[in-house]
């Protein structure tokens, strides 16, 4: 079922007559629409600002599978990680009204962290450079139900078991949710008000957000508030969310008011200063590391460029919903897409709506000069630095190279030149470049020109019986209070206890009693004299070099 809302469509809104005209633009994005919802009836809304209007809107599907109720610009979303742009607004304001500093300790505003080794400023947490680990891996690891979180205290425990950080404070990046649940509470403690009381006064009432909240109430109800949904078999079901933690997520908003909230962004209706930290990412020093993946990141916004277009947006994704909210500044094109059903890719969607409006057909050929593809199959494996401990594994696909490690999202790779791979579709330029020599060969990465480091090859290979009965075992964690299981599984090492939220596949072996499990995790063994196992580091994606002592 489609329910197609009124297009608003401008005479202002001039696209070049050689690439579209306003009516076929808005019927392209509404077929695209129609392709992006999945089966079984949950459904997206969307919105595309042009010149500072709204050049189109459109909705497909239900609030709940099963049920007779359509989707429109006025249904209530949950939007996951989209949230944060919200958070930090929140701390800018009280930045600017002098009532905190972003470069003060966290661990002075709150307390309960003073157990974390290293100084990380609110600014570094805003920005995602704080190295703290990410709460969700950490509950993950424990096997605790994630639906379920609602408040920020037994989070802050968890951090303050913490003996170690990622990496040094303001260093590189790594997105981690940790640092936003901290955020509102600095909010909470600075302002006298919980976030959400203290968003609704000073940012949603200012810019006319009447539909929007921080849920920080899962007993509260929503009025026409979209269920979120999975995809169970070949059923969508409706997830009956009990989410309830603000700070890195929270926000239930409609396509509606974050067309205004995308109108105050222009307008500088919260000021000049705080629209800039929102969409200004932080400087960089000289030996700072970015995300091959993602690119840097201002006050709640990733900015970057997609298709050599500059962009400040965000996505989010959790309890069955999905979320884009993108802009392109220099195009003065803003797209929002919302949805209720996860397996809906609502960046892939936003991206196809951009397309439409810029022009867009497909992604440029790699150089003529490029050598083929099938040159690189030979380097294909993990290539591994025991100095940050972080692996990459390459892996041959028919047009191009997946790049996978800790910390970031898989990249694309085509060839470039001899012994050259770049990035493709990234907002930052990633290369990677073998060394001359025989191969296996070291890799040498850089990220938007900068170093990322220097990866020794490694072969993947399975456990050998002897290795897989030594390493198998309990393992106690004191950073997560729990005792992790390892079973010896044929050549492989599987994670049998506490059954992790999220599974994670065996894990193989590159030798050194290094073991990776598809890069969503990785373990780094460690032996006595005697060459027992005793003990070792754990990395989750976001949270790296857990300590594991065996039983």
């Amino acid at each position: 079922m489609i329910a197609a809302l009124p297009l608003l469509l401008s005479a202002s809104l001039l696209l070049p007559p050689d690439r579209i005209t306003n009516e076929e633009a808005s019927r392209r994005v509404d077929t695209i629409l129609s392709e992006g919802k999945v089966a079984g009836a949950p459904g997206l809304v969307a919105a595309v600002v042009r010149d500072g209007v709204v050049a189109h809107r459109g909705a497909v599907g239900v609030a709940r599978a099963g049920e007779e109720s359509p989707l429109d610009s006025r249904t209530p979303f949950y939007i996951a990680s989209v949230s944060k742009q919200f958070t930090a607004a929140c701390v800018h304001l009280l930045a600017l009204a002098g009532r905190l500093s972003l470069d003060e300790d966290v661990r002075a505003l709150v307390p309960e962290l003073r157990t974390l080794p290293r100084a990380a400023t609110v600014q570094q947490i805003l920005n995602h450079r704080s190295g703290i680990r990410d709460f969700y891996e950490l509950l993950l690891a424990k096997g605790e139900d994630l639906d379920a979180l609602a408040d920020p205290k037994p989070i802050l425990d968890l951090l303050a078991r913490q003996k170690e950080l990622c990496f040094e404070p303001g260093t590189r990046f790594l997105y981690s949710n940790s640092g936003y649940p901290i955020l509102g509470e600095i909010v909470r403690r600075a302002s006298g008000k919980p976030l959400a009381a203290f968003a609704a006064e000073n940012l949603f009432a200012k810019v006319g957000m009447k539909d929007s909240r921080f849920r920080d109430d899962a007993s509260a109800s929503i009025p026409r508030l979209a269920a979120g949904h999975d995809l169970v078999g070949d059923r969508q079901v409706p997830r009956e969310g009990r989410f309830a933690l603000v700070g890195p997520g929270g926000v239930v908003t409609t396509l509606e008011d974050l067309l205004l909230w995308d109108r105050s962004l222009d307008a500088r209706t919260l000021g000049g200063p705080l629209v800039d930290a929102l969409q200004t990412a932080a400087p960089l020093r000289p030996d700072d590391v970015v995300d091959a993946a993602i690119g840097p990141y201002a006050g709640g916004l990733f900015v970057g460029r997609y298709r050599g277009h500059r962009t400040v947006r965000h996505s989010g994704g959790s309890f069955g919903y999905k979320a884009e909210f993108l802009r392109l500044p220099d195009d003065r094109l803003t797209v929002i897409v919302l949805a209720n059903a996860s397996r809906v890719d609502a960046t892939g969607i936003a991206e196809r709506i951009a397309d439409v409006y810029l022009g867009e057909s497909g992604e440029a050929p790699a150089p003529p000069s490029a050598p083929p593809l099938a040159e690189f199959r030979a380097f294909a494996g993990a290539y591994h630095d025991p100095a940050s401990h972080r692996t990459w594994v390459l892996t041959p696909k028919d047009d191009h190279v997946k790049a996978v490690t800790l910390g970031t999202l898989p990249i694309r790779l085509r060839a470039a030149g001899p012994r050259l791979l770049r990035s493709t579709g990234t907002p930052v330029v990633s290369e990677f470049r073998f060394e001359e020599g025989d191969r296996p060969a070291r890799l040498l990465v850089t990220v938007d020109g900068r170093a990322d480091g220097s990866f020794g090859a490694r072969k993947i290979a399975p456990l050998s019986a002897d290795d897989a009965s030594a390493i198998a075992g309990s393992y106690r964690c004191d950073e997560i209070d729990a005792t992790v299981v390892f079973e010896a599984a044929g050549p492989r090492l599987a994670w049998a206890s506490p059954k992790p939220s999220l599974p994670i596949p065996p894990f193989v072996s590159i030798g050194g009693d290094v073991l990776i499990s598809d890069v969503g995790a990785q373990i780094e063994f460690e032996r006595d004299a005697q060459g027992r196992v005793t003990g070792g580091r754990l990395s989750l994606n976001r949270a790296w070099g857990l300590r594991l002592v065996k039983s």
